[in-house]
């Protein structure tokens, strides 16, 4: 039985819709209570809301969600005696949203704008309220700092010995940076040391502006204040909204400065030493980039509309050479789309693909970049061949390297069809080159070598899209789908259940967000056919449930809700 966690299964896809509005920063120094267990709390003390300042107090309110606990918690709200309401996910500690400013019909002054919220604990209904105080922000400050280490993976020295304790001292990074190069004492180091290819993720209390010129600097400390040329300290720069889903922004040496490119805004900074371990360093010990702090250069973003970025999949296809079919002649035009490539693959042999020819190659680019995994691999490679061959039967292959920046290139592996990848060669890339490599000799007049249908990020860390949670993709021929609708349902789900070249016996199960199964049917189904099945679901209480579809090819489920 498949168990699902609905907050935390809730909590990116609804993270992605929030605006938390104008910013209440929080200092680096000051502590949110979050008790490590829900246990420590009754629920109807998970949350608690706050009326905070606002920027324009006659045109919004602005409201402080604190999430005591370790998990995430999703949540509606409403504005009482209006038809303002909405919703998002408390993630562990203060969140923010605003509500419009409401005023009375009689007098025309603003209202006391009460606002409730709500919320649900294994089934029990929790609510708190309270009224705005209506207070005015004072202006927000030019400059911001990182408030909180998220992350530090600090490695060893040039020369292979550890760092010094007091240089590995994470929340030396916090706050405003010294921005002095002066030689100080051991006991007096406020910096944190990274090592040759360590990194270190820092969060801001609030939103990095992207404004005119660059957003954030990084202030390095290197004592006495050598020049780059002579002293070669680097650092790759990476920015987030979410704290998963980075873009790569440049690579700088010393104190640096830089632009978050396509981000509106970003409140994750991942700096990861690029310092060359053989350079001479004035023939003395180097502990790679030492982060003194990072300052914001345009303040905080007071709208942070999330991002539209593609997440999970490749987004861009170019540099698309293709070659010949094995006869020699051209691929047919409708196998020669390179868009084809790019989102999540269809995975059902249609001609949903691009084919490559023998020798032919295609450049496909992510929208946020890989880190490489340690422990597994990275992408997933789906290849279309008709009528689910084996390898060794039809082996169209093709050659990968990955780039970080679209021109240096590390091999990364070769496969055959369908297929995992490890980027671990690489570290971190954002674009992937894929070259056929079938050997001609072994095809038909016809082939047209490797048929590229989509590569997807194994270990991304939100769903493919918006209800849909899992989907087997790694079945070389699947031929079965299905469609849902309406979602939300009243009573009755219609599931339109889609065959290919072979019978199916479809089970379809619906289970709650326990994980406890609830309903299950069994269909059979003829191939070559559009069935449309009718789940009665009269007999359920109002919420979410995850329906699961799982026939002889593919498993999916999908997460619906009933009114």
């Amino acid at each position: 039985m498949i168990k699902f966690n609905n907050l935390k299964t809730a909590a990116f896809a609804v993270f992605a819709a929030l605006n938390f509005g104008p910013v209440q920063t929080i200092s680096a120094k000051e502590s949110i209570s979050i008790v490590s267990s829900v246990n420590d709390l009754t629920p109807n003390q998970f949350l608690q809301l706050t009326s905070m300042c606002s920027n324009d107090p006659a045109t919004t309110r602005r409201w402080r969600v604190r999430n005591h606990t370790t998990n995430p918690i999703a949540y509606t709200y409403s504005v009482y005696g209006t038809s303002v309401a909405g919703g998002g996910v408390a993630l562990p500690g203060d969140n923010f949203f605003e509500t419009p400013t409401q005023f009375s019909s009689s007098t025309g002054l603003p209202t006391a704008n009460t606002t409730k919220i709500f919320w649900s604990v294994d089934g029990s209904n929790y609510q708190t309220v309270k009224a705005s105080g209506g207070a005015q922000c004072e202006d927000a400050p030019v400059t911001c700092y990182a408030e909180e280490v998220i992350s530090y993976e600090f490695t060893k020295r040039n020369d292979g010995t550890n760092l010094l304790a007091t240089r590995t001292i994470g929340t030396n990074a916090l706050g405003a940076p010294q921005n002095s190069d002066a030689p100080t004492s051991e006991a007096t180091v406020n910096f944190a040391a990274l090592g040759f290819g360590g990194n270190i993720v820092l969060k801001f209390g609030s939103p990095i502006k992207n404004g005119d010129g660059n957003d954030f600097k990084v202030f390095e400390t290197t004592f006495g204040g050598p020049e780059c040329a002579r002293y070669p300290e680097r650092v790759k720069a990476f920015a987030s909204q979410d704290g998963c889903h980075y873009v790569y922004l440049d690579e700088g040496c010393q104190d640096t400065e830089f632009d978050l490119g396509p981000l509106a805004w970003a409140q994750y900074i991942k700096l990861v030493d690029a310092s060359p371990i053989d350079a001479s360093y004035n023939n003395s010990v180097a502990d790679g980039y030492d982060v003194d702090g990072i300052m914001c250069l345009n303040g905080f973003e007071p709208n942070p509309v999330p991002s539209t970025l593609l997440q999970g999949a490749a987004a861009q296809a170019f540099d698309y050479i293709p070659e010949a079919r094995q006869n020699g002649s051209a691929i047919s035009p409708a196998r020669t789309n390179p868009a084809n490539a790019v989102g999540f693959p269809q995975n059902n042999n249609t001609i949903n693909f691009v084919a490559l020819g023998f020798g032919g190659t295609i450049t496909l680019r992510f929208d946020y970049v890989i880190f490489d995994n340690p422990l597994a691999n990275d992408l997933l490679v789906t290849e279309t061949s008709f009528g689910n061959p084996s390898c060794s039967a039809y082996g169209e292959r093709a050659t990968f390297e990955g780039s970080l920046d679209g021109v240096s290139w590390t091999y990364l592996d070769e496969l055959c069809l369908d297929g995992e990848l490890d980027i671990n060669a690489a570290g971190v890339i954002q674009y992937l080159r894929i070259t056929d490599h079938s050997p001609a000799s072994s095809f038909g007049g016809t082939a047209d070598g490797y048929d590229v249908d989509g590569v997807t990020v194994i270990n991304d860390c939100s769903a493919p899209s918006g209800s849909k949670i899992s989907d087997n993709t790694m079945v070389a021929d699947e031929v079965f789908g299905a469609e849902v609708f309406p979602n939300p349902f009243t009573n009755e789900l219609n599931i339109q259940l889609i065959t290919g070249d072979q019978d199916s016996k479809v089970t379809i199960s619906v289970s709650n967000y326990l994980g406890q199964t609830v309903q299950m049917e069994t269909v059979n189904v003829a191939k070559s056919s559009n069935t449309l099945h009718h789940l009665n679901l009269s007999n359920l209480n109002k919420g979410i449930y995850f329906l699961t579809i799982e026939s002889n090819s593919s498993k999916e489920t999908i997460k619906v809700v009933k009114n």
